[in-house]
């Protein structure tokens, strides 16, 4: 009898503990400025906290706007040349009128730069992004994959990408080279891409925003599937499951305890 109050009075805190914390998530970071495997057609990095792997890959317009009427560049998406620097990744393409500082960086400079991070199938919540340098200004748009098109740059330009599956994520202003919040609608994605600022994808369009943003993507940060915090619904069936065979185990022993009373 007394063991079995011992156990219940251990137990029933712990589950009450449980449901009232609701579960606490582990995050997830990535770090452009350490090593990596790859060269500039992609590199991948590492994860902490259990986190995958992730691959980077730069992407511009193929138009530059030194042959256009637009100060933003056109045209199709082309693979780029990705570098990392101490201060993160920056994208460089043989058009950079300066292929030297800062058009070394991510830049809407005569057409619009792009970093496309792919996590290997694992669909992550990224919810911050830092940058480890900065020139001028450093305005940028984020976009995601969610499905119903294609994920292949190649095949598209930064207009066709949200009748493609892309979902834009939102554009930021000025954050320099302080930690960044970003998506929080918490949209969850294998593929995200991070832009210098973008028309297309939410970034305003006022053109004097554009051709002085130059950044390299020092981090991100996020969560995945295995350490998202359990909806309070799951918590609150798995307490009561907990509570009922304490419960029941604690039935049991008043029974045998009893029995065992009237024998002696």
């Amino acid at each position: 009898m007394k063991n079995s109050k011992k156990v219940t009075a251990i137990l029933i805190p712990g589950i009450l503990a449980l449901l009232l914390s609701g579960g606490a998530a582990a995050d997830w970071s990535w770090s452009f400025t350490g090593s990596y495997t790859g060269n500039s057609s992609g590199m991948t990095f590492s994860g902490s906290g259990g986190a995958p792997s992730v691959t980077a890959t730069a992407w511009s317009n193929s138009i530059s706007a030194a042959n256009t009427s637009s100060n933003y560049g056109s045209g199709d998406l082309v693979k780029r040349s990705i570098y990392r620097y101490s201060g993160g990744l920056g994208v460089t393409s043989p058009d950079d009128v300066n292929q030297g500082s800062p058009e070394h960086a991510t830049d809407n400079q005569y057409r619009i730069d792009s970093i496309l991070l792919y996590f290997g199938g694992t669909a992550v919540t990224l919810d911050q992004v830092k940058f480890g340098w900065v020139s001028g200004d450093s305005d940028f748009s984020m976009s995601a994959y969610t499905g119903g098109g294609s994920s292949n740059l190649s095949a598209m330009g930064y207009g066709d990408l949200a009748s493609n599956g892309w979902s834009t994520i939102g554009s930021y202003y000025n954050p320099g080279t302080a930690t960044t919040a970003v998506n929080p609608a918490e949209v969850s994605s294998s593929y995200w891409l991070i832009s210098a600022l973008n028309p297309n994808l939410g970034g305003t369009s006022n053109t004097n925003y554009y051709g002085n943003d130059f950044f390299k993507l020092a981090s991100v940060g996020g969560t995945g599937p295995s350490n998202e915090v359990p909806e309070p619904s799951t918590l609150l069936l798995l307490g009561g499951v907990l509570l009922i065979t304490v419960m029941r185990g604690q039935v049991v022993a008043n029974r045998r305890e009893s029995g065992h009373a009237l024998q002696a």
